[in-house]
C-alpha cells in the first residue's frame, strides 16, 4: 500500500474504516501512518472468480478457522507439490462437492438451480429465468437506494449462505507414510512438522 495503492484495484479489494464502518479511497490515507501495531481498516475482497477462495467456501466447525475453499489460481493443482495453503484446504473442484451436498440434503431441483445461478449459471428452466430476472430487479433497487460515494464499492455478487438440514461428517487425516495399492510403502514430506511431535509422545509414553 506505501508503494502502489493500485494493488486495491488489481486484487478488486475496497476498504473500511474499523472506527466508523465507513468505505475509504485508498488515496485518501496516509499509508505510512499505518503500522503492523496501528491498522484501523479493514480490507475486503470483492465476491466472484476472482476471490483468493473462489466461488464457494465449505464451513464446517473447527477452532482453526479453517474451511475448504475454490481457488482463483487453478493452476496449483498442476504442481507436483501443492502444499501452498495457510491451513485451509483448496478444492480442486468445489461445483462438484456443492453439488453432492445439495443431494445428500435432498434439495429440490428448483432449489439447486437457484444456487447455481446465484454462483453465476444461466437459467435452464422458465423458473430459473423468473429467479434470475426478479434477483436482476431487486438488485437494481439495492443499488438505485446507494449513494454515489457508496456506489464505487459496489458488488454485484455478494456471498450467499447456505444453511443444510443434514449434518455431514468431515475427516481430515495426514499421512507421511502409508502403504499403496500395489503393496509399497509410500513416504511424503511432512510438510506441516506432525511428525516430530508423535514421534516424541511415542518415545514418552
Amino acid at each position: 500500500m506505501r508503494s502502489n495503492t493500485a494493488v486495491v484495484k488489481r486484487e478488486r479489494l475496497y476498504i473500511r474504516d474499523s472506527r466508523n464502518g465507513r468505505y475509504v479511497v485508498p488515496d485518501s490515507i496516509d499509508w505510512n501512518k499505518v503500522n503492523r501495531g496501528n491498522i484501523p481498516y479493514r480490507l475486503h475482497q470483492t465476491s466472484g472468480r476472482h476471490n483468493a477462495l473462489g466461488l464457494y467456501k465449505f464451513v464446517f466447525a473447527n477452532s482453526e478457522s479453517v474451511y475448504l475453499h475454490d481457488t482463483n489460481n487453478k493452476g496449483a493443482f498442476k504442481r507436483r507439490k501443492r502444499a501452498l495453503s495457510h491451513g485451509c484446504v483448496r478444492v480442486e473442484n468445489p461445483a462438484d462437492v456443492a453439488e453432492w451436498v445439495y443431494q445428500v440434503n435432498k434439495f429440490d431441483t428448483n432449489y439447486i438451480e437457484q444456487l447455481h445461478i446465484i454462483s453465476g449459471a444461466e437459467p435452464t428452466t422458465e423458473k430459473g429465468q423468473k429467479f434470475l430476472e426478479k434477483r436482476q430487479e431487486q438488485d437494481s433497487i439495492h443499488y438505485a437506494n446507494l449513494s454515489d460515494y457508496d456506489r464505487q464499492f459496489y458488488r454485484k455478487l455478494r456471498p450467499t449462505s447456505i444453511n443444510l438440514q443434514k449434518p455431514i461428517p468431515l475427516f481430515i487425516e495426514y499421512y507421511t507414510c502409508f502403504v499403496a495399492d500395489d503393496g509399497t510403502v509410500q513416504y511424503r514430506d511432512d510438510v506441516y512438522y506432525k511428525d516430530g511431535n508423535i514421534l516424541y509422545l511415542l518415545s514418552h509414553p
